[in-house]
C-alpha cells in the first residue's frame, strides 16, 4: 500500500468516525510545510502529516509542526504507515490499527 493509499484508508474511517477531515494540498497558492490533515473531532482537533514507514520529515514541516505545538501542546503530530504516532523528533508515542485508537490517542496527548 502506497502513503498516499493509505492516508486515504485513514482519513476515510476517520470521516466513519464523524471526522471533519480537511486536506491541504500543496500548491502555488498554499504556503509550504504544512501538515496534509487538518482533523475535527469532539475528541480532537488538531493537524497531522501522514508519512509511509521511511519517509522523512523535511525540516520546514518540522518546524510548522513545532511552530504549532508551541502555540497549543498536542495540535499537530506526524502519523506513519502502519499505525504509528509520532512527535517532530521521531519518536514513537504510540501504535494504532483503527481511527478511533488513533483520536484516542491524539485526545491523550494533548494536556488538559
Amino acid at each position: 500500500m502506497t502513503e498516499s493509499q493509505w492516508t486515504r484508508k485513514i482519513c476515510g474511517e476517520l470521516k466513519k468516525c464523524n471526522a471533519v477531515v480537511f486536506a491541504v494540498v500543496a500548491q502555488q497558492m498554499q504556503e509550504p510545510g504544512w501538515p496534509d490533515r487538518y482533523v475535527c473531532h469532539r475528541r480532537w482537533q488538531g493537524w497531522l502529516e501522514f508519512k509511509g514507514a521511511r519517509t522523512r520529515l523535511q525540516p520546514l514541516q518540522k518546524r510548522v509542526i513545532d511552530m504549532l505545538n508551541e502555540r497549543q501542546p498536542g495540535l499537530a503530530f506526524v502519523v506513519r504507515f502502519p499505525g504509528i504516532v509520532e512527535n517532530s523528533d521521531g519518536e514513537i508515542l504510540a501504535e494504532f490499527t483503527t481511527a478511533l485508537e488513533l483520536l484516542e490517542i491524539l485526545s491523550q496527548n494533548r494536556p488538559a
